[in-house]
């Protein structure tokens, strides 16, 4: 007689203690010859006798197939697989999210990141029993954490996340003459939600709006590697559920300002570092500009994409600087400035 062991994943008759589920099937081979009957008359061999190990290693047998409480443990559990989903109150699947997983007892920690569906997957999770698992949103939602243990071959984890208080703003940007400025990129943050921003671009009129924003302060920043430019705009201020308007002015246009730098000998100065600063305050909002740049080798720098108005530029190497206000749009000469490097 041939013995063939077949494991089913989810039918068949289950033998206590054991993770599979084993179903035995007995099957005669094709070409076995016939069995030969045993004459009454003749004696079958008798078996050796059992040795002591051989005896227990039996009964242990028996009393765990006729006794179904009785789990032969061989071990300590071995790593588990840890699969989940992240949605909101509401049951929406939440993408992007980093879900966080960490035992102080093993030092261990583990990090995914919910796919399209919402679904997140850590391997080779060793078990114990004081799990922290945790979500710091990068959405409108509030911090997720909780204590969990860990001990079975694989676990499900549902991470729900709770909804913030959001407002909505809208606005629109313009240059220190009240000029619309269009296709000009935004960045919004929140103090008190690091991990939360938003982009938005502003239209043909100069005009804006976003979404679901976090209630309280906010700060508005733009950044153009070109020019050198960064810009930030603090005050602003949500109430939630409301929409409010506001006015951003920036220093943007179509002036410049350009200029060398010497020494005390009228040696030009390359290298130097140049900085034009700009600042704006109307009510509680207040915005600040600045550009960067450094001299050629022939000491000469060039600004441009400013607008109208006081500016104040700044320039030092060598440990020595100098500061100049200009008024931008009105005097379009060169700007001479003289460091006195002599020490």
């Amino acid at each position: 007689m041939s013995v063939s062991l077949k494991k089913a994943l989810s039918t068949g008759v289950a033998l206590a203690g054991l993770a599979g589920v084993y179903m035995l099937s007995l099957e005669r081979p094709q070409n076995a010859s016939p069995v030969e009957p045993v004459s009454t008359g003749s004696t079958l061999p008798k078996p050796a006798p059992e040795s002591p190990d051989e005896l227990n290693d039996r009964d242990s047998d028996l009393a765990s197939a006729t006794d179904p409480g009785r789990v032969e443990r061989a071990g300590p559990i071995g790593p588990v697989l840890l699969w989940g989903t992240v949605q909101t109150e509401s049951g929406e699947v939440v993408s992007g999210e980093e879900v966080q997983l960490y035992s102080a007892t093993l030092n261990e920690k583990h990090r995914s990141i919910s796919n399209d569906h919402g679904e997140f997957v850590m391997h080779d999770v060793t078990p114990a029993a004081d799990y922290s698992v945790s979500v710091s949103p990068r959405g409108m939602f509030a911090r997720y954490q909780r204590d969990v243990a860990i001990d079975q071959n694989q676990i499900d984890l549902n991470i729900v996340l709770r909804s913030l208080p959001t407002a909505s703003m809208t606005g629109w940007v313009v240059d220190t003459t009240g000029n619309p400025v269009p296709a000009f990129d935004l960045v919004i943050r929140s103090p008190a939600r690091a991990r939360w921003s938003a982009t938005v671009t502003t239209d043909a009129g100069g005009r804006f709006e976003v979404n679901r924003v976090p209630e309280g302060r906010l700060e508005v920043s733009t950044r153009t590697l070109q020019t050198g430019q960064l810009m930030k705009i603090t005050g602003l201020e949500l109430v939630a559920g409301s929409t409010r308007p506001v006015k951003l002015v920036v220093d943007a246009g179509t002036h410049m300002v350009s200029g060398r730098v010497y020494d005390a000998l009228g040696s030009p100065v390359a290298g130097a570092n140049v900085l034009l600063t700009w600042t704006h305050s109307e009510a509680t909002v207040r915005s600040i500009a600045t550009r960067r740049t450094i001299t050629d080798p022939d000491g000469g720098f060039t600004l441009d994409g400013l607008g109208a108005g006081p500016h104040e530029l700044i320039v030092s190497f060598g440990g020595q600087g100098q500061r100049r206000k200009i008024e931008v749009g009105q005097d379009n000469l060169p700007v001479d400035l003289v460091l006195d490097l002599s020490d």
